[in-house]
């Protein structure tokens, strides 16, 4: 089993007119892991469904290379994280 207390603090922010984001609470080295979490994969043809609800305000992009912005095209894969 991982020792969780060698993650990385992390906290939940609100940010004015952009939303909910994860934030470090303190430096993290190179390497480190900050946190490990199942998730559920969305395709893109589920996208439509998911995009229209309540679940879309807490879904990840899934594609490599991609930004947070790519999302909000409603195309390619998405991640819930459970």
């Amino acid at each position: 089993m991982e020792d969780i207390s060698s993650r990385c603090r992390i906290v939940i922010r609100e940010f004015p007119g952009r939303g909910r984001s994860l934030v470090a609470a303190e430096a993290i080295s190179k390497g480190r892991l900050i946190e490990r979490s199942p998730v559920l994969i969305i395709p893109e043809h589920e996208r439509a469904a998911i995009d229209r609800g309540l679940l879309f305000t807490y879904v990840f992009i899934w594609e490599k290379g991609w930004q947070e912005q790519d999302l909000y095209r409603h195309q390619g894969r998405a991640a819930l994280a459970l």
